[in-house]
């Protein structure tokens, strides 16, 4: 379930109801030398299908081939996760949204809204920089806007917040300005 068959459709190819069959768009497929560090050809280009479209297995080993995080969340299909970066945090799933907002007047602190998400269970919320720290971790009751006080700035760069209450898993990587 949830992979990428492209190019040739046998009959006997397995049964996946959320496969996909659109070309992955590899960044320079069949280019690839001898050796681990020639294989960079089949990372996923920003506009692959296959980025947020995989589904989240526990305990997968936290990174991807070339070692970065695959973090809570729909991670991409393949042996590469994109860091593909938005200013913005929202889901995959259009009827579940997520966003967050830097307090303009306190850099430490950040709003964090969620829509479509049926809160029964306490929120555990974390920051983790793209090499795979914490940054920041707390557990928060049920409510659709958290307001989240860093206990250190975040310095500029790219994170993902990841938020885990009950079945509801929701992430995204966003850039710090």
């Amino acid at each position: 379930d949830y992979n990428c068959f492209y190019g040739n459709h046998p009959s006997n190819e397995p049964s996946d109801a959320h496969k996909i069959t659109a070309n992955p768009m590899f960044v320079n497929p069949g280019s690839g030398g001898i050796g681990l560090n020639s294989v960079d050809v089949y990372k996923l280009q920003n506009t692959s299908p296959c980025i947020n479209a995989g589904i989240y297995i526990p305990n997968n080993g936290g990174r991807d081939y070339w070692g970065n995080p695959v973090l809570l969340g729909n991670p991409d299909i393949g042996a590469f996760e994109s860091t593909q970066i938005t200013n913005d945090i929202s889901t995959v799933n259009e009827e579940k949204d997520l966003k967050v907002f830097f307090n303009s007047l306190d850099s430490n602190v950040i709003i964090v809204q969620l829509m479509g998400v049926e809160l029964n269970e306490k929120i555990k919320l974390e920051i983790i920089d793209l090499n795979g720290k914490k940054v920041f971790s707390s557990i928060y009751n049920p409510q659709n806007e958290l307001k989240v006080k860093l206990k250190s700035t975040l310095v500029s760069g790219n994170y993902l917040l990841a938020i885990k209450s009950g079945n509801n898993v929701l992430s995204k990587k966003f850039l710090k300005k």
